[in-house]
């Protein structure tokens, strides 16, 4: 009974319908990179579940990207992510 309690009242406080708060700390000075990051935000945007957080005291998900030019005889031909 008290397992049923605590999941409506869980059910009650969160909105069906709500998408979970995504922000995105990045370092992408390099072009490939800043398109990769583009293109990742623009699938947050499209997203029916997720939103881009711009107000970093809400709770949400983090994610954080950086990218490095690993070839600078090259530059913009390529990029290298980490994300976590």
């Amino acid at each position: 009974m008290k397992n049923l309690f605590l999941t409506l009242l869980l059910m009650m406080a969160v909105p069906a319908h709500a998408a979970m708060p995504v922000e995105m700390v990045t370092t992408a000075n390099d072009p490939v990179g800043s398109r990769l990051v583009y293109a990742i935000k623009e699938r947050i945007r499209q997203s029916s579940s997720l939103e881009l957080s711009l107000d970093g005291s809400a709770l949400r998900m983090q994610a954080q990207i950086v990218t490095l030019d690993p070839d600078p005889q090259s530059p913009g031909a390529s990029t290298v992510y980490s994300s976590f």
